[in-house]
């Protein structure tokens, strides 16, 4: 049969006898990763009090702190089969109970009477603690950051663009060279002899010179 873990650690609770403490530890071995764990005693001072999914467990209600022997009774009612040793007391443990512990690696913790909550007193104890820890750990919700707001649009000086200046063509026929603005220099040829003389007859007569052919220089 399969059970799902708790996700949480199991709910505080006074403890004023040894029912309550077994109450207190079943729900607590369930969290350190014993989903099927029950109690089986129905009395006090069995020696397998809790029992399920590979766990082994003593639940003690005492008030003062506990010896060696009920973690050597612990050991040997597991009678070799596959499994974790697990110790519950209030009242605390003897140092020889505590080397013992070390020695056959049993998880030794105390409860608080007030809450339930479990302590780790031996190395075993912390090594299993801190795993169910990691396993029901809730992870950190990642919250997306704001994204920033957009900059204004900037106002962009208007440019023109640039300009090519394509001076037009005169118009005129095509292949002709066009014909300059100003008139072309002209030269004044000299007449011969004989209208020399008809020129000067006509300026004896009138006071004017005669008319003279003007001849245009090819350009």
């Amino acid at each position: 049969m399969t059970h799902q873990l708790p996700s949480g650690e199991p709910v505080s609770r006074g403890i004023a006898d040894w029912r309550a403490a077994e109450t207190n530890a079943v729900d607590w071995l369930r969290w350190l990763g014993h989903p099927g764990a029950t109690s089986t005693t129905g009395g006090a001072d069995g020696g397998v009090d809790v029992l399920g999914d590979g766990a082994f467990a003593q639940v003690k209600f005492y008030g003062k702190a506990i010896g060696v022997q009920p973690l050597r009774e612990l050991y040997g009612a597991r009678a070799g089969n596959p499994g974790r040793l697990y110790f519950f007391i209030n009242s605390g443990y003897s140092q020889p109970a505590l080397h013992y512990a070390e020695q056959v690696d049993i998880a030794a913790f105390t409860y608080s009477v007030v809450t339930g909550r479990l302590d780790p007193v031996s190395s075993t104890a912390w090594a299993v603690y801190g795993e169910a820890e990691r396993r029901t750990e809730v992870p950190p919700v990642q919250v997306p950051l704001p994204r920033p707001p957009a900059p204004a649009p900037s106002a962009r000086p208007t440019v023109e663009p640039s300009r090519r200046i394509i001076p037009l063509k005169p118009a005129g026929v095509p292949g002709r060279r066009p014909e300059p603005d100003t008139q072309p220099e002209r030269e004044i040829i000299p007449l011969g002899p004989q209208a020399r003389r008809a020129r000067q007859a006509v300026a004896g007569e009138s006071g004017q010179h005669p008319p003279r052919r003007i001849i245009p220089l090819r350009p």
